[in-house]
């Protein structure tokens, strides 16, 4: 349970948030409008659902926008920790109908009505007189580049004299205005008729959006909260309230404006959806447990002066390039090395992150060749645990954090010390039990998997066709190489298959990796669902050598075959995917 001095929750109507003389503010260097037409549509099919949904039960619902999480500063100020994406899109959702308003006014339609109309809805949703300063304010003040734009232009019904001039997001801004008020003119109901414009603002924008308020006496509270908010399924940004509290360290504008750069800088660089999952492999550099959740309080222990703010973003810069590069072999990064690319490329392939703060701290620490021979090391244990045993992935984070730690400290100083950690950690599968399991996986060919099947099928391929005594071949690879992949056994069989397979057999073993083949384009259209007799005279035509000996070595087809082959291509795969560390 949460101390209930920490926060107050409560459902709430986007008309009572946003009444009453309320007021919110986002935090000045809080990051920039983003929202872009998807959500924009979805937001806008969610509110207009309520008007039109049937029965009428499902109109008289609400809809729940998510959480909000808000510091009060006062009974009518706020400032908005989590949500300002959400409050601005809304705002510019009653600016576009209370524009309706005033188009309808100015072409004579109800013209006193409407006037009004637009004057109340203005006050009620978009700002108001301050009746102590006696000035027009707005009832949300955006961050330091985009409130400008948003007061001066939008809230006063002006149009910027070169909008492809000013920043994304102020475009951004002014685009989505513009999409609801198409979205408002489509709608004829709303287009043409002044009262049902006041009833869709009164009653679906005011009444029937809803929000979880949350309510927190500090930023410093809304970390705390972080991990019960994300246990029940609502998220927040680590990344930005992290962001909001490294300014709050600085009180120079000179400094506060090198970390707007900074930040920025690194921020596009990883891609704003990445940072909190980027920020948590870096500390993962120097801290033990590392749960996103919890990236506030890791860093507000170490980060506490202007000096330590710089230098942390100095350090997080040197490895950003390297994060999305690790994600990328068709990086920049990976141009000058080859062999690095490779390896990098069959990373990616197997979608194994876990393995980045050992990157990132061997990429510092080690010489090229040994980061490039840990990359093929990475490789082969990723394989052989994750892709062929299927081993449980939580276990890896601990490993590599630790191994990571070791190499920042220089405790491992060569990858023959990260080799060694992992197996005493039993992360490299020994070969025995990599054979074993090679033997038996089965690999539907779907989606990303169809590609891990044609790796596995190229490498070994490439490998019996280098191996001695063999004749001299190019090496094959899985990505331009124009085979495709062949089900020995057809994934729909026909009659001529029901004798060797009944149904359950065929469910067991049509997916086995002992059932794949490489084979040409043209010989796959023309094998079809023949039986493997006539399959044979097509297999012996063809120039991968493992579909070769399909035709020499078996007479038949049944799941005995199945077995005995993928028995041989798991003793080619021990060969393969293994760590070599007899010398360095």
């Amino acid at each position: 349970m949460l101390p209930t001095e920490l926060l107050n929750a409560r459902s709430i109507t986007y008309g009572e948030l946003i009444g009453n003389g309320r007021s919110y503010r986002v935090p000045p260097f809080q990051r920039d409008y983003s929202w872009k037409k998807e959500f924009w549509e979805e937001l806008w099919e969610d509110v207009i659902r309520l008007v039109e949904g049937k029965p009428e039960s499902e109109k008289a619902r609400g809809h729940y926008l998510g959480t909000i999480v808000l510091q009060e500063l006062s009974e009518t100020e706020y400032v908005v920790i989590d949500g300002q994406q959400r409050l601005a899109t809304l705002s510019l959702l009653a600016l576009a109908a209370v524009k309706r308003h005033r188009s309808l006014a100015e072409q004579g339609i109800d013209s006193d009505q409407n006037k009004k109309w637009a004057e109340t809805f203005y006050s009620d949703f978009l700002g108001f007189l301050d009746r102590i300063q006696l000035v027009e304010k707005a009832k949300l003040e955006l961050n330091r580049r985009d409130d400008n734009f948003y007061r001066h232009y939008l809230l006063r019904f002006k149009e910027h004299p070169n909008i492809q001039s000013q920043p994304r997001s102020n475009r951004l801004l002014n685009d989505a205005l513009r999409f609801f008020e198409e979205k408002i003119e489509e709608n004829t109901l709303l287009s043409e008729n002044g009262a049902a414009l006041a009833r869709f603002l009164d009653e679906t924008l005011g009444r029937r959006v809803l929000f979880i308020r949350i309510g927190v006496q500090d930023e410093l509270s809304a970390y705390t909260i972080f991990e019960t908010l994300n246990a029940r399924g609502m998220k927040l940004s680590a990344s930005d309230l992290l962001r909001n509290y490294l300014f709050s360290i600085l009180t120079d504008s000179y400094q506060q404006e090198f970390l707007s750069d900074a930040w920025d800088r690194f921020s596009e660089t990883v891609g704003q959806d990445n940072l909190t999952e980027f920020l948590r492999f870096y500390l993962m550099l120097t801290h033990t447990t590392v749960r996103g959740e919890r990236l506030f309080k890791l860093f507000k222990d170490n980060i506490g002066t202007a000096e330590q703010v710089t230098a942390f973003l100095e350090d997080i810069e040197s490895y950003a390039e390297l994060y999305l590069a690790l994600g990328s072999p068709s990086h920049e990064f990976w141009r000058e090395n080859q062999e690095q690319k490779k390896w990098i490329r069959e990373l990616v392939l197997f979608e194994v992150k876990q393995l980045y703060p050992v990157l990132f701290a061997a990429h510092r620490r080690f010489s090229p060749a040994d980061f490039t021979r840990l990359l093929k090391l990475l490789t082969v244990v990723s394989f052989r645990y994750t892709i062929i045993g299927g081993l449980n992935p939580n276990a890896l984070e601990s490993a590599y954090g630790r191994v990571a730690r070791e190499i920042m400290a220089g405790t491992i100083k060569r990858p023959r010390g990260v080799f060694e950690s992992l197996l005493r950690d039993n992360i490299y599968v020994p070969d025995e039990k990599f054979k074993d399991d090679f033997s038996y996986v089965s690999i539907p060919v779907q989606g990303r998997k169809r590609h891990i099947v044609k790796y596995i099928l190229a490498r070994i391929e490439d490998f019996v066709r280098q191996s001695p005594g063999s004749s001299p071949e190019v090496s094959i690879d899985f990505e331009t190489d124009k085979g495709t992949i062949e089900h020995i056994l057809p994934q729909k069989p026909n009659n001529l298959w029901v004798t060797n397979f009944k149904t359950l057999e065929h469910g067991r073993f049509v997916h086995r990796l002992g059932n794949y083949a490489l084979l040409e384009s043209s010989g796959n259209q023309d094998v079809g669902g023949q039986s493997f007799k006539e399959k044979k005279q097509i297999f012996a035509k063809s120039g991968y050598q493992l579909t070769q000996e399909l035709a020499a070595v078996y007479e038949d087809w049944k799941p005995d075959q199945i077995e005995h082959r993928q028995r041989k291509l798991a003793e080619y795969a021990v060969q393969i995917w293994r760590a070599d560390f007899d010398e360095g």
